[in-house]
């Protein structure tokens, strides 16, 4: 109990533990950083998904439109629509 009490009474208790607090926070930053990481990929991958979802519903649209003869001109437009890049939400 001594040594305890002498390394508190030098303040040097409070670098053991602030020493401590430190390496659990680097660790937890590092931890938080991978976890980023992989929040970052699993969310570019669903994108992909959802991007992959609007084609095939972007397509289904297509095709509904080529069955009607007035909105022939739409389809091209549609087309135009999607080349621009702003069909993703679907």
């Amino acid at each position: 109990m001594n040594y305890l009490w002498g390394k508190f009474e030098r303040g040097d208790f409070l670098k053991e533990i602030n020493f401590s607090l430190f390496v659990i926070a680097v660790l937890m930053s590092f931890f938080a950083f991978t976890e980023g990481i992989t929040d970052r990929a699993n969310l570019s991958a669903e994108n992909n998904r959802v991007l992959l979802a609007g084609n095939e519903k972007a397509g289904t649209i297509i095709t509904d439109q080529k069955l009607h003869v007035h909105q022939q001109v739409s389809v091209t437009n549609s087309a135009n629509w999607y080349n621009k890049g702003t069909v993703t939400g679907f």
